[in-house]
Formats: structure tokens, sequence, C-alpha cells
């Protein structure tokens, strides 16, 4: 994921941006951003999810919220709302 946004003063609250061909549940799967913590997500950061198929055609898009960050590993994240045409 590439972060967009990010607090004045740190603290949480930073937004990211993941473009994928994975499903929006995959991305939900445990610690599926294997290098979150070394990124940076924080717990309650935003994450826009935008699932596009292999010909790069739209699938599905999410916002979703970092629920778990493992010190020095990955990071989770929950499905708040999720758009499928």
């Amino acid at each position: 994921p590439g972060m967009i946004a990010q607090p004045i003063g740190g603290g949480g609250g930073a937004v990211w941006r993941y473009r994928t061909t994975e499903t929006v549940s995959a991305v939900t799967a445990s610690s599926f951003f294997s290098n979150g913590a070394a990124l940076g997500m924080a717990h309650g950061d935003a994450v826009h999810v935008v699932s596009v198929s292999t010909a790069g055609a739209f699938a599905d898009t999410a916002w979703c919220s970092v629920s778990v960050v493992t010190a020095g590993a990955g990071a989770t994240v929950l499905t708040l709302t999720s758009t499928t045409p």
C-alpha cells in the first residue's frame, strides 16, 4: 500500500491506497500486509482498497480500517464499506 495522507503530529489516522488483483476479502486476511509495521501502518488508519481484474478492469472497491499491527511484522485490515459493480 501507499500512504496518500497523514495526520499532522502523528498518532494514527493516515490514509492508504492499495490497488490489487486480489479480492477485497483476500486483503482482509490476517497480516495480509506483511510489511505493514515497516511501512508505518497504525491501528485506525484507513485503507482504500481497489480491486481490478488481471486485465485492469474495475472489480470492487472498499474502505477498510487497520485493526491490528504486529510489531516487526504485518497489518490486518477489516472492511468498513464495499462496492461491487
